[in-house]
């Protein structure tokens, strides 16, 4: 994606992050709805895993195709085999398009080279199969750790991009 055309998507990012933010009081007295615990979702291409939810609480307002979601973690596969592992304290899924908003502490690890993301707000674009936020990062790599605002990510978190950075490399000496 150039440049030009990621300018008006962080426009709209923020939108896409808004409904993540609704009160779970707001969200009770939408109707209809349903609550689940120990809720479990899984998104995949013909035989292919792409992803695995479950998170302990969830309540599916039908209308908005939402579930709003209580401690997610997500399990990211590639070729098959978990890949990247997710985790947050809240979260929404949109039932419809898969796209997913964790808040609240985010983590993400990469299983296969150990790249770590920390975040308090991560939206995961199905169609793109990219992470993306427009919130403080911090991205802990075993060759330093780098800080910024905004960032987009594969889901593996083999390419990451971050927009205002600041790094911190690790000297042969360094020991942490």
């Amino acid at each position: 994606m150039t440049r030009k055309a990621f300018g008006p998507f962080l426009f709209l990012l923020p939108l896409c992050f808004s409904f993540a933010c609704k009160r779970q009081k707001d969200i009770i007295q939408e109707e209809p709805r349903q609550i689940m615990t120990n809720f479990i979702m899984d998104q995949s291409d013909l035989k292919t895993k792409i992803w695995h939810l479950v998170a302990d609480k969830a309540i599916l307002a039908e209308k908005k195709n939402r579930a709003y979601l209580t401690n997610p973690h997500m399990l990211f596969y590639k070729n098959n085999l978990p890949d990247t592992k997710v985790k947050s304290k809240t979260g929404v899924v949109q039932t419809e398009t898969h796209d997913v908003v964790l808040s609240t502490d985010v983590v993400a690890v990469s299983l296969s080279d150990n790249n770590q993301l920390y975040t308090s707000q991560l939206f995961y674009s199905a169609a793109s199969h990219q992470f993306l936020t427009h919130k403080k990062v911090k991205v802990v790599r075993p060759s330093g750790t780098t800080y910024g605002r905004g960032l987009k990510a594969t889901e593996d978190l083999s390419q990451i991009k971050i927009y205002h950075q600041q790094s911190f490399v690790k000297s042969s000496g360094d020991k942490q």
